[in-house]
């Protein structure tokens, strides 16, 4: 009780005579709170979720997982929210390749290959991306060229799951024909 604030609740639950209800009810919310900012803690200490931190802000059920989505599109998007794609930031993780040299083999940029690079700035998947921005643009009336990269990629990852897991799983399909 101490921990969450609570102590004066519980000590003075017989004097002030509260509902039941009403002690529940602030003990939920300070617990929520509580785990809320745990959960921020933790996301600041792990390094690996770089992209997920700048993406996620609030602590709620993301709207792809209520969406309607194949497992493939789904777990695409998990896995690029997350870090887990491989991509060559995380591939070089794995081999201890130092973090400058974990390059985007998929274009000529000499850019570390990480989510961002993949979704807004790797030549190689350019006619993809005006599709996927022009698609987005005519259906949801919002021009993301506009925007600044950050707020690009947070509306990617945020609103347009389904386009965006197809984008995706599209640029697989031309990196495991170009890498392998």
């Amino acid at each position: 009780m101490t921990k969450c604030g609570l102590q004066d609740v519980y000590l003075n639950q017989n004097s002030e005579r509260r509902p039941t209800a009403h002690i529940v009810s602030c003990v939920k919310n300070q617990l929520v709170e509580l785990h809320q900012q745990e959960w921020l803690n933790v996301l600041e200490d792990m390094p690996k979720l770089r992209t997920y931190k700048n993406i996620k802000t609030d602590y709620n059920v993301e709207p792809y997982l209520k969406k309607c989505l194949s497992r493939q599109q789904r777990s695409v998007i998990a896995r690029m929210r997350s870090g887990t794609l491989h991509l060559e930031i995380e591939k070089g993780r794995f081999r201890n390749v130092p973090l400058d040299q974990r390059l985007c083999k998929m274009c000529k940029s000499q850019a570390i290959e990480d989510e961002s690079h993949l979704l807004l700035f790797c030549e190689r998947y350019e006619q993809l991306r005006t599709t996927l921005f022009n698609d987005i643009r005519d259906k949801y009336n919002i021009d993301l060229t506009t925007l600044p990269a950050n707020i690009k990629l947070k509306h990617l990852f945020c609103n347009y799951s389904k386009l965006v897991s197809n984008f995706i799983l599209n640029c697989f399909t031309i990196r495991q024909s170009v890498i392998n």
